[in-house]
């Protein structure tokens, strides 16, 4: 090291030059940290874990895809509301209805409109359900190798919430079919 005022070198350690009296700058030292015991992880100034990410995609997915099964099935259950309405409506009016008059009804465009809304919703909503439901099981599988902070969370949220209107859908054909 060299004084800062004469320009001469002088030892390691001292507080003046040796030469011309003048105090030196001492470099400050590094800190000195005790090595890690073996087997054990380094100690949390050595090395810092990476954040983790909020949520995975596939866990918002599946629970955007249960909304929007619960949201068809529930458009289902207001289409058939207001065709079952009209049609109460209309055996109303004529309490005697011939087949005849039956199959001009289910010819009708309005009412195959109609019928046909509540098939593509509840359908709609069956295969949103299904998809999020799986993707919630594929988001819950994959927090076990790359956690997120509410990954698990979102995923069996979105697994409840896709399970509602897949049950809910599910029930509709099933009382369909019976009714047939």
């Amino acid at each position: 090291m060299h004084c800062t005022n004469c320009g001469q070198k002088y030892p390691p350690g001292a507080n003046n030059c040796p030469y011309c009296g003048a105090p030196v700058a001492q470099a400050p030292l590094p800190p000195v940290y005790p090595p890690a015991p073996v087997g054990m992880p380094p100690p949390p100034y050595m090395a810092m874990a990476p954040a983790l990410p909020k949520s995975s995609g596939v866990a918002i997915a599946s629970l955007i895809l249960g909304i929007l099964g619960i949201s068809l099935a529930i458009l289902a259950v207001i289409l058939g509301l207001t065709l079952g309405v009209g049609l109460l409506g209309q055996l109303a009016d004529g309490p005697d209805l011939s087949l005849e008059e039956i199959s001009r009804l289910a010819e009708d465009p309005s009412f195959q409109a109609e019928s046909l809304g509540i098939q593509i919703s509840l359908l709609g909503g069956m295969l949103a359900a299904l998809l999020g439901f799986i993707l919630g099981i594929v988001g819950i599988a994959r927090e076990g190798g790359r956690p997120t902070q509410s990954g698990k969370t979102v995923s069996i949220f979105g697994l409840i919430v896709s399970a509602l209107p897949l049950l809910c859908c599910c029930s509709f054909v099933a009382i369909a079919f019976l009714l047939q």
